[in-house]
């Protein structure tokens, strides 16, 4: 605002005779406060000393600025009171003075002032983009009286002009209309400028604020938040306004990823219904589908609304770290499970192990994508086996190979060596024995999971051996092998480094070659008595003349012979052995067998004993028949 205390200066200008003395009077102003370009009465009273004709000029000053408003002609009368009065208008703007003058006086006038005075209403504060703003008031100058001239409105954000617009003042009536659309939503200051033709003017800053928004309620809804590859999806909805605005030529799009679908909405009173088709090989999870709605006036909205896909096993696939495998190894696979779009699943998945045959040898659940193991059995044979793997309605074979494994083992127990086949074939073949320096070599037939038992002392002499295995890479320490007894019951006890020297590198025949030489020569001795002793000993069909129990038995036969019975009341068939003799000849050869067996193995020890101190070989003997 911008007032100016104004003084009026009334200049005399005596135009025939000088002014030597005068008294002007003003009088009171109507208003004490006028506008630029308002008309003022100035009226008032002059007396002078003489009579004369003058010009009284009227002056507004303004500090240093003076500007004359108007002059009156007067014929004066010496001391005669004279009345003037001229209408003038206040300028918009003051000029120097310039000229002379004869008299003057002031007088304090009225303020001069610029601004002008104001009303206005709006018609709400909150908008949405596409409503109507409405500005209405008036524009007076102080003393009320209405101009014309021009409305500015500015629209700002913070310091920040966005836009302005004007609109004509006629009559001091101000009537704003204007459609909020495609404008930026936000919170804005509004400032008014008024501005006469005269130019008095008002600033009315920060006189409204409003808010426009254009933001819209994306209100959808699927028909179920879980679906399978393949299933129809569907969505409901509607879209409104935050200020519950009625909306008009909304267009709302849906992005479903790798499509999009346009629904048109006249009102947005409506509703729609999008339907949309999902892929069969679509990825498993969840799924975001945007929805955008926009309308002519600029608003807009943009929302996500999100859906789940099930995995649903597609692929099932079996690894194995080989394709073949020995008994008692490990198999290392791994199962995956696929989904319809190929992306790994972990489940559970149910695996077999197939023999040769297939019957089913093992069998877990396993976690998809995890590493998991199989462990053949000790005997598993030869053959193709199999890995199946099965689930969800998927199967998946994988073919393998066990290989032929030939192996044996051994341990031993006291002097016995215990051999096992713990390959997966048969066995057969020499197998072959160090003990020191001495090897012996066994021929071996062992099915798949069979023993044998050889016995280390009937292939080796008394002593402390250190065994050795080559096949089987395996060795035995300070396996002792006893003496054995000698023929009459007692046992050898020389122990001294020479017979220990001997013992050790001796090998005794098997017991079934003692057997055979015995039971020869017995049967020799037994038929060359028969014959040499037949016409004598008629009776004695063994014609063994030193027995004393086959004598006092072929006796007691004679009585019986002679009786004619025997004593099972059985008639005695004279010509043929009995059970009872055939039993009892058969227990006294294997008591002579076995003797003669302790006697050949003293005796054998006997000789080497001698051999090792003399070269000479013994002679006679009842036993060199074994030497």
């Amino acid at each position: 605002m911008k007032v100016k205390n104004l003084f009026l200066i009334l200049l005399l200008f005596i135009l025939l005779i000088p002014l030597v003395n005068a008294e002007i009077k003003l009088s009171p102003f109507s208003s004490t406060v006028y506008n630029l370009g308002d008309k003022v009465l100035i009226q008032g009273t002059l007396v002078h000393s003489n009579t004369t004709r003058a010009n009284l000029n009227l002056f507004l000053n303004c500090g240093s600025n003076t500007i004359q408003v108007g002059t009156i002609l007067l014929n004066l009368k010496a001391k005669q009171l004279e009345s003037f009065s001229n209408l003038v208008t206040l300028p918009t703007d003051f000029n120097d003075l310039n000229g002379l003058f004869l008299d003057s006086k002031d007088f304090q006038a009225f303020d001069l002032t610029n601004e002008l005075k104001g009303s206005f209403d709006i018609n709400k504060n909150e908008f949405q983009l596409g409503d109507e703003l409405s500005i209405k008031g008036t524009v007076t100058k102080q003393n009320n009286l209405v101009v014309n001239g021009v409305f500015v409105i500015s629209f700002k954000q913070g310091d920040k002009l966005l836009f302005l617009d004007t609109v004509e003042v006629i009559d001091g009536v101000v009537d704003y209309n204007k459609f909020l659309n495609r404008i930026l939503p936000g919170t804005y200051s509004i400032d008014i400028l008024a501005k006469d033709n005269l130019g008095n003017l008002n600033s009315f800053n920060d006189l409204f604020k409003i808010i426009i928004t254009g933001n819209l309620n994306i209100n959808a809804v699927f028909d179920k938040n879980i679906y399978t590859p393949g299933d129809t999806l569907t969505i409901n909805g509607y879209v409104g306004s935050s200020l519950n605005k009625e909306l008009s030529n909304l267009d709302v799009d849906f992005n479903f990823e790798n499509e999009i679908k346009t629904k048109q909405l006249a009102k947005s009173t409506e509703t729609f219904v999008v339907n949309y088709n999902i892929q069969s090989n679509v990825k498993t999870g969840r799924h975001l589908v945007t929805v955008v709605a926009s309308d002519d006036e600029g608003n807009y909205a943009s929302n996500s609304i999100d859906f789940d896909v099930l995995a649903v096993p597609t692929k099932l696939n079996l690894f194995l770290d080989s394709n073949a495998y020995d008994p008692e190894e490990e198999i290392i696979f791994n199962v995956t499970l696929l989904d319809q779009a190929g992306d790994p699943i972990s489940d559970n998945i149910n695996v077999d192990l197939f023999d040769n045959k297939g019957k089913i040898i093992l069998s877990k659940i396993v976690k998809a994508g995890q590493q998991n193991t199989f462990l053949l059995p000790k005997h598993a044979s030869p053959g193709i086996w199999k890995l199946n793997s099965y689930g969800f309605g998927l199967e998946y074979n994988f073919p393998f190979t066990v290989n032929e494994y030939q192996r044996l083992d051994a341990d031993i127990q006291g002097t016995n060596l215990i051999v096992n086949n713990v390959g997966n074939i048969p066995y057969k073949g020499l197998f072959e024995i160090s003990g020191n320096d001495v090897r012996k070599t066994k021929d071996l037939k062992l099915k798949v999971g069979e023993k044998d038992e050889i016995k280390l002392d009937k292939l080796f002499s008394s002593g402390s051996y250190d065994f050795n295995l080559p096949s089987l890479g395996k060795s035995f320490d300070d396996i002792v092998i006893p003496e054995k007894k000698s023929l009459f019951g007692g046992t050898n006890k020389i122990k001294n480094k020479v017979t220990g020297n001997v013992a050790r590198n001796t090998v005794s025949p098997t017991r079934r070659s003692l057997l055979f030489v015995a039971l020869v020569v017995l049967c020799g001795c037994l038929i060359y008595l028969m014959f040499t002793y037949k016409g004598k000993f008629k009776k004695d069909k063994f014609g063994i003349k030193s027995s004393s129990d086959y004598i006092m038995g072929q006796r007691k036969l004679d009585e019986l012979k002679s009786k004619g019975i025997r004593k099972d009341n059985r008639t005695v068939e004279y010509g043929k052995a009995t059970k009872e003799d055939i039993d009892d000849w058969k227990r006294r050869v294997q008591e002579s067998i076995k003797e003669h067996e302790r006697t050949t193995s003293e005796n054998e020890f006997v000789r080497h004993q001698q051999k090792s101190s003399s070269d000479d070989r013994p002679k006679g003997g009842l036993f060199n028949m074994f030497n």
